[in-house]
C-alpha cells in the first residue's frame, strides 16, 4: 500500500486523492496489533452496558418519584387526624401559632370592652374572660396598669431617625421589647411619609431638590391647622436662605433652606436641595431655577387670599452670589448700597438701602450694570438669581455680623500681644514659652475649658490659630480681664470700650420693641472709635453693614432675629452627620436619602416632641440644657 501511495504521489495531480478515497470506501482488513483490536471491542461492548444501565437508572428514579408522593400523602393525612384529635382533648395542646392568634384576638377584645366601660365613666377592677372550652381567665386591672401606652409607630420611627439606629439593631431591639413596633410597620410608615415629598435628581449635577411651591403649601397647611384660634396674619413671609458647607474634608456642598414667618410664630429650617457643588454663582442658578418655576404669590386660607412675601437671607458670601455681586473684598461690596470700600470708617456719611438719592441698589440697576465693564459696573457682575425678592427685602444675618466682629476684635488683640512680643507675622517661632503674653491669652482661653492654642505648621513654622464659635465668643466676652492682659497699652480703656460696647448693642438689637434710631447712633459711634483705635482700613463689610443698614432693617422688618442663620448652621451640622451615619455614601442615592429622612424628622417632631424630649446633661455644673463647650460658669 506504502507502494502505491508513493506512486501516486510521484504522478502528481488528483491520483492521490482518488487512491484514499479508494480506501475509504472499500472494507479493508488492515492488520493491527492484537491487544489493540482487543481494547477496541472491549470499548464497544461497555458503551452497550452503560447505555442499558441508564435506561433502568431512569426507570427507578420514577418509580422513587411515585413512592415520595405517595409518602407524603399518607404523611398529610396522618398530621391532619392527630390535629382533630387534639383539638377535640383541649385548647392546651394546639400549635404555637394558633395560640398566639387566640390571645390576639382575647387582648384586642379585652382592649375594645375597657376603653368602651372608660368612656361611660366606669372603672374596670377585674376582667374574666372564657374561651369555647369552658377556660376562664381572670385579670385584675389596676389603675396604674390599666393604661400601658405602647410607642406608636410614628415615635419609634422618629426615635429610630434622630438616633440613627440601624434596621438590624432596631429589629433586635423590638425583639427583645414587646412595646416596640415591629420594623415592618416602621419601614411602612416611612415610606408613607416619602411618599408625602417629591424628591427629584439633577441631570447634570451630584445632587437632589423639592420643588418650593409644593413645600411651601404642605407646611402653610400644617401650620393653619395647629393656629386656627389664633388670628390669620396680613401677610405670610418666606425666608430663603442657603450656605455652602463641607461634609468631611473633601465633599464640597451647598444647602438651600427656607423657613415660614406665619406672624409671630416662625417654622423649623425646611431643607430645599443639596447639591455636591461650591458656592458660586454658576452653579446656584442652576440649583434655584428648577426650584423657583411657577412660584405662587396668595395661598387660600379659609377661603382668604392671603400674599406671600419672599426674603433673602444669608451670610455676606452667599448674599452677593445670589444678587450677582462681586466678592467681599471688592471695591463696591455692599449689595445695599455704592459705599467704596476707601470710605466705610465715615461715620458722618448716611448710606440707605431705599432711598437711590443716598446710594441704595435696586434689582433692575444691578442687572443693567452687570452688562457693563468692570471700571463702570460697581462690583456688579451678574443679574440677581431671584429677582422677584427686592434689596431692601435681603436681610442681613446677625449671627454672622457678630461673629465676623468679634472675629475682628481677637484679632485686633492677638495682633497687640504679637507685637509685644515681637512676632511678626513672617517670624517664625520653635519655642512659645518666650511668647509670654501669647501664652498668657492662650492660658486664659484655657481657662474657660475652650479647646484652644497656637499652633505652627509644618511648612512656614508661623503662628496660626482657629476662629472661636459662638457660644466661645459670648463666654469670652464676659470673663475677659483686660487689666491683666493688656495693661501696658497707652489704648487699653478704648479697646475695652469697644469690648464693652459691642455687646451691649448686640443684646439691645435682640430686645423686642427696640427704637432702631438708638441703635444708629450707638453703631455709629463704635465705629468711629474703633476706626480711631485701630487703622481705618482695619473697617470691614461687616462693620459697614452694622453700622448702616441694621438699623434700617429693624425699621423695615421689625425683629430681624427671626432672619438669623442660626437654625441654618444647626442644620448644616445635622446633615453631615446624617450623610456618615444613615446613607451609603453613594452621590445622588446618598443625598435624596438624607432629605428623606430630614423630611420624616421635621414632620414627625410635631406630633411626638410634646412625648419625647432629649436632655443634654452638662458634666461640668450638671444642669439641664447645654453641655460642657457651651456651659457659662467659669472654671475653678
Amino acid at each position: 500500500m506504502l507502494s502505491k501511495l508513493k506512486t501516486e504521489t510521484k504522478k502528481g495531480g488528483h491520483c492521490t486523492k482518488k487512491l484514499l478515497t479508494k480506501w475509504k470506501s472499500s472494507d479493508l482488513n488492515l492488520k493491527l496489533g492484537g491487544a489493540k483490536r482487543k481494547l477496541e471491542n472491549q470499548i464497544g461492548i461497555e458503551k452497550k452496558r452503560r447505555k442499558i444501565c441508564e435506561i433502568e437508572c431512569a426507570k427507578k428514579k420514577d418509580v422513587i418519584k411515585k413512592l415520595e408522593r405517595q409518602n407524603k400523602q399518607i404523611a398529610k393525612k396522618l398530621v391532619n387526624k392527630t390535629k382533630r384529635q387534639l383539638r377535640k382533648q383541649g385548647s392546651k395542646k394546639y400549635a404555637k401559632r394558633h395560640i398566639k392568634y387566640m390571645k390576639k384576638n382575647l387582648a384586642e377584645t379585652a382592649n375594645a370592652t375597657v376603653s368602651l366601660l372608660q368612656s361611660l365613666d366606669l372603672k374596670v377592677t377585674t376582667l374574666c374572660l372564657a374561651d369555647k372550652f369552658g377556660n376562664k381567665v381572670e385579670l385584675k386591672c389596676d389603675s396604674d396598669i390599666q393604661k400601658q401606652n405602647k410607642i406608636t409607630v410614628e415615635k419609634a420611627l422618629y426615635l429610630k431617625d434622630t438616633l440613627c439606629i440601624s434596621d438590624r439593631s432596631y429589629k433586635q431591639l423590638s425583639k427583645n421589647c414587646n412595646q416596640l413596633p415591629r420594623l415592618k410597620n416602621v419601614r411602612k410608615c416611612s415610606e408613607e411619609i416619602n411618599s408625602m415629598f417629591s424628591i427629584y435628581t439633577f441631570d447634570d449635577m451630584i445632587g437632589a431638590w423639592e420643588p418650593l411651591n409644593n413645600k411651601i403649601t404642605f407646611l402653610i397647611d400644617q401650620i393653619s391647622k395647629d393656629k386656627c384660634d389664633d388670628p390669620i396674619p396680613n401677610h405670610i413671609g418666606i425666608k430663603i436662605s442657603g450656605d455652602g458647607t463641607r461634609i468631611g474634608k473633601r465633599i464640597h456642598c451647598v444647602n438651600i433652606t427656607f423657613r415660614v414667618i406665619y406672624g409671630n410664630y416662625l417654622s423649623d429650617e425646611q431643607i430645599l436641595a443639596m447639591v455636591r457643588k461650591p458656592e458660586k454663582y454658576k452653579f446656584l442658578c442652576k440649583i434655584f431655577n428648577p426650584i423657583v418655576a411657577n412660584l405662587i404669590n396668595t395661598i387660600t386660607i379659609n377661603n382668604n387670599n392671603i400674599p406671600l412675601k419672599y426674603y433673602l437671607g444669608a451670610d455676606m458670601k452667599f448674599l452677593n452670589e445670589m444678587m450677582g455681586m462681586g466678592a467681599c473684598s471688592s471695591k463696591y461690596s455692599c449689595l445695599w448700597c455704592k459705599c467704596p470700600s476707601n470710605e466705610r470708617y465715615i461715620h458722618t456719611k448716611i448710606w440707605s438701602m431705599t432711598d437711590t438719592t443716598q446710594g441704595a441698589r435696586t434689582v433692575d440697576e444691578i442687572t443693567k450694570l452687570s452688562s457693563q465693564s468692570k471700571t463702570k459696573n460697581m462690583s456688579c457682575v451678574a443679574p440677581p438669581i431671584l429677582p422677584f425678592i427686592s434689596v431692601s427685602n435681603v436681610i442681613p444675618d446677625p449671627l454672622h455680623l457678630f461673629l465676623r466682629i468679634s472675629d475682628q476684635l481677637v484679632l485686633q488683640l492677638i495682633q497687640i500681644l504679637r507685637h509685644k512680643d515681637n512676632v511678626g507675622k513672617n517670624v517664625k517661632v520653635v519655642d512659645m514659652s518666650k511668647c509670654k503674653n501669647i501664652s498668657a491669652f492662650e492660658h486664659f482661653i484655657n481657662s474657660l475649658s475652650i479647646p484652644w492654642s497656637f499652633y505652627t505648621t509644618k511648612e512656614s513654622n508661623q503662628i496660626q490659630f482657629r476662629d472661636f464659635t459662638g457660644p466661645e465668643h459670648i463666654k469670652i466676652q464676659k470673663n475677659i480681664n483686660f487689666d491683666t492682659l493688656i495693661s501696658w497699652h497707652p489704648k487699653c480703656d478704648c479697646i475695652k470700650w469697644l469690648w464693652e460696647e459691642f455687646t451691649n448693642i448686640i443684646s439691645l438689637m435682640k430686645t423686642d420693641g427696640v427704637d432702631p434710631q438708638v441703635v444708629d447712633t450707638r453703631a455709629r459711634d463704635w465705629v468711629c472709635n474703633y476706626s480711631k483705635t485701630f487703622q481705618a482700613k482695619d473697617v470691614t463689610p461687616y462693620m459697614h453693614v452694622f453700622m448702616n443698614h441694621l438699623s434700617q432693617s429693624l425699621t423695615l422688618h421689625g425683629q430681624i432675629n427671626n432672619f438669623s442663620q442660626q437654625a441654618m448652621e444647626k442644620l448644616n451640622d445635622k446633615i453631615t452627620s446624617l450623610f456618615f451615619r444613615s446613607s451609603n455614601h453613594r452621590n445622588t442615592e446618598a443625598f435624596v436619602q438624607v432629605m428623606q429622612k430630614q423630611n420624616r424628622i421635621s414632620y414627625l417632631n410635631k406630633l411626638c416632641k410634646d412625648d419625647i424630649k432629649f436632655y443634654v446633661n452638662c458634666k461640668r455644673c450638671g444642669q439641664v440644657g447645654h453641655n460642657r463647650r457651651t456651659c457659662q460658669q467659669n472654671q475653678l
